[in-house]
C-alpha cells in the first residue's frame, strides 16, 4: 500500500486530520480513499456548496416518473397501462432522476462554476 498525503490532491490543508498527519506523517489509505478525495476545509462555505439547482430538478423529474409508472386504484399512469397495467413508477423515479442528474449537475456546474 502507498503511503499518501494530503497535499498530494492539491489539498493545503486537511482541516480535522492535519493535526494527526502532522504528527504521525502520512496516513497509510489506499488510493482513492474518503479521506483524500473531499476537501474538509471547503464543505462547510457557502461560496464552494452548490446550488442544489440540479438535485431539485432531478427530483422532480423523479416524481413524474413515478407518477407516468404507478397503477393505483386511484390512479394509472400512461407508461404503466403500456405495460399492462404494472406498478412501475419506483423503477422510473429512478431511471428519470438518475439520467437527469448528471445531465443537470453538468450544466449548473458550466453555468454557476460550483
Amino acid at each position: 500500500m502507498k503511503k499518501l498525503h494530503y497535499k498530494e490532491y492539491g489539498f493545503e490543508t486537511c482541516s480535522s486530520f492535519s493535526n494527526d498527519i502532522e504528527k504521525n506523517g502520512p496516513v497509510d489509505a489506499p488510493v482513492g480513499s474518503w479521506l483524500y478525495l473531499y476537501n474538509w476545509d471547503k464543505w462547510n462555505k457557502p461560496e464552494n456548496i452548490t446550488f442544489g439547482f440540479a438535485a431539485a430538478i432531478a427530483f422532480c423529474c423523479g416524481v413524474v416518473g413515478a407518477a407516468m409508472g404507478m397503477s393505483q386504484v386511484y390512479y394509472v399512469g400512461p407508461i404503466s397501462q403500456l405495460v399492462g397495467n404494472g406498478d412501475i413508477g419506483f423503477w422510473l423515479a429512478m431511471a428519470f432522476s438518475g439520467v437527469s442528474y448528471p445531465l443537470l449537475r453538468y450544466v449548473e456546474l458550466k453555468r454557476f462554476g460550483k
